[in-house]
């Protein structure tokens, strides 16, 4: 368009993706906002108030508010980078289309999540659901990431360096952290002997809860400012932080990438042992 400068280019770029962040943001926390208000209003009428009840619940709605939108805006603010003007990425119609369906299927555990914080699955099952969720989150998440880097292989994709030393960091973060999420739900199951530590019934369950939260919080903490310098550039090119500096190297990312996915093959057959996959049966386990 005539008169516009590349400033006003990318302002407007960047108001669509506040655009695009808000309306996927808000469908989610649409959910949320309304299983909150029937819990309170629940809780007023029965004159059932629980401080540990009110601190759970607030912690469990701070982990999804934050991780949902950090995703959210991640996703929008890494296609950007990739595919707008001045890109880092390879721009061809598939390789876009692919990382376009991967960010979609990635918001599709936050609709699960969002409805397992409901008032009418936390009233039945605790916060059994939404942690199903979040490890199905996880665990898409992985899969999607190893669907990108075979489909880069096949292709002969070299991805930038910021690109490949992003995704070399997010593979083995988020396997490390759902290895030890499912680790410490089994050892609360066979080592605690609490039959169900989603549930929020028990002392028990209620650290497991309260551990859960605050991983995810950490994991986000972690996600937000190491990917800083990749994600949101200002100025468009800094430097590398310690972490992401070691993910830098090719070898690195080599060694990550499969740690990566020898981890998430142990993760797959720990959820299928420990029975994590079967709904069934956790809905009468942890039935309330």
């Amino acid at each position: 368009m005539a008169g516009k400068s590349d400033a006003d280019f990318e302002k407007d770029r960047l108001r669509q993706s506040e655009r695009t962040y808000a309306v996927l943001f808000s469908l989610s926390f649409a959910i949320v906002a309304q299983g909150a208000a029937t819990k309170i209003t629940t809780a007023t009428i029965a004159g059932d108030f629980s401080l540990q009840a009110l601190l759970l619940n607030a912690e469990m709605t701070a982990s999804f508010l934050i991780t949902a939108g950090l995703f959210y805006y991640q996703g929008d603010r890494f296609l950007d980078i990739m595919f707008a003007r001045e890109p880092l990425g390879v721009v061809t119609p598939f390789n876009f289309g692919l990382n376009y369906a991967i960010n979609v299927c990635q918001m599709i555990p936050f609709y699960l999540m969002a409805h397992g914080l409901s008032f009418e699955n936390t009233s039945t099952v605790g916060f059994t659901w939404y942690f199903v969720a979040y490890t199905f989150l996880i665990v898409l998440g992985l899969m999607l990431l190893f669907i990108r880097r075979f489909a880069n292989f096949m292709k002969r994709h070299k991805e930038p360096r910021p690109i490949a030393t992003l995704g070399a960091f997010w593979v083995f973060m988020n396997s490390l952290l759902l290895l030890v999420v499912i680790v410490l739900w089994m050892a609360w199951r066979s080592w605690g002997h609490v039959a169900c530590p989603t549930n929020g019934a028990t002392t028990g369950s209620t650290v497991f809860l309260v551990t859960f939260g605050i991983m995810v919080l950490l994991r986000d903490i972690l996600d937000f400012s190491t990917a800083w310098r990749v994600v949101y550039p200002t100025p468009r090119y800094t430097r590398f932080g310690r972490v992401m500096a070691w993910f830098s190297t090719v070898q690195a990312q080599d060694k990550a990438w499969r740690v990566g996915f020898i981890i998430f093959v142990a993760i797959i057959f720990m959820i299928l042992s420990s029975g994590l996959w079967n709904l069934f049966d956790l809905r009468a386990v942890c039935k309330l």
